[in-house]
């Protein structure tokens, strides 16, 4: 299992280097948001058994506004984002204190987190475009991997007490807290690097919090998605990577990460000078 995990992972990371290669080619990002979204959506939809017959029709819509929203440029979308990232973190919250009491997951509930999960994707486009965005997608996405993994491994190594045993058994608070310290030193190296090859600039004081907030926000992400999976009674919302679940289960974390990021890089101090 764990060497199947190890082949996928190395299978995912060279699939995310090609992606940061070519981003900045405004097609290929597009479709890269498209197909994420589209795959997301329907992991979410046959788990939450909105993929039915009589109920397709939502996941239909949501589907063809997950591909035109990728290619469209609409005028304030990035607010409605933010908007909706306060609106779905709050109903996240409800679920996460109402695990215990066997909530069922409404209709409205599954497309509005659909709808989220899009928004969220179309974020890479905004932040790619930002001063620096090439790096600011590269933070976002190894902050969010490398947390998941130094959770993982700290909290099997030393993990003794349950972060949230109701909606994530095997998270411990040793893995969160050990996983967000090892990734920011992790990602404040590869700054280091990055800056030693003249490459960018950074602050670091803005930097150290920005990974440290972006971890956190992260791994909010992962509960997140991890409570709609206790609430429809599923492991994984699907098994197309072996050793990690679906798109879905893998991309938790970052679609969190994402709209926080571009919050984060409107700030007057940023992170990276060119």
């Amino acid at each position: 299992m764990l060497k199947q995990r190890i082949t996928t992972g190395f299978l995912i990371l060279l699939i995310i280097i090609g992606v940061l290669r070519f981003s900045h080619v405004e097609w290929f990002l597009c479709s890269v948001i498209a197909i994420l979204s589209v795959m997301s959506i329907t992991e979410l939809y046959k788990a939450t058994g909105m993929m039915v017959k009589g109920k397709k029709t939502a996941y239909i819509i949501t589907c063809i506004f997950a591909v035109l929203s990728s290619y469209i440029t609409i005028p304030g979308y990035e607010y409605f984002t933010v908007a909706l990232f306060a609106g779905v973190s709050v109903l996240f919250v409800v679920l996460m204190k109402k695990i215990k009491e066997k909530v069922v997951l409404k209709p409205w509930m599954t497309i509005l987190i659909g709808i989220s999960i899009v928004s969220f994707y179309k974020m890479m486009h905004y932040i790619r475009n930002t001063d620096g965005g090439l790096y600011y997608l590269l933070f976002a996405i190894a902050i969010s991997l490398i947390t998941d993994v130094m959770a993982f491994c700290v909290g099997k190594c030393i993990g003794k007490h349950k972060l949230s045993p109701h909606i994530s058994p095997k998270k411990t608070i040793e893995g969160s807290v050990g996983g967000t310290l090892l990734a920011v030193a992790v990602c404040m190296v590869i700054a280091y690097i990055l800056q030693r090859n003249g490459l960018i600039e950074v602050h670091y004081g803005v930097l150290f919090c920005y990974l440290t907030l972006a971890s956190v926000v992260g791994q909010f992400g992962d509960l997140a998605f991890s409570v709609v999976k206790r609430t429809v009674g599923v492991k994984d919302y699907s098994n197309l990577l072996p050793g990690h679940g679906g798109v879905l289960d893998r991309c938790d974390s970052l679609i969190f990460v994402l709209p926080f990021t571009w919050l984060f890089s409107l700030r007057k101090v940023p992170i990276i000078i060119l």
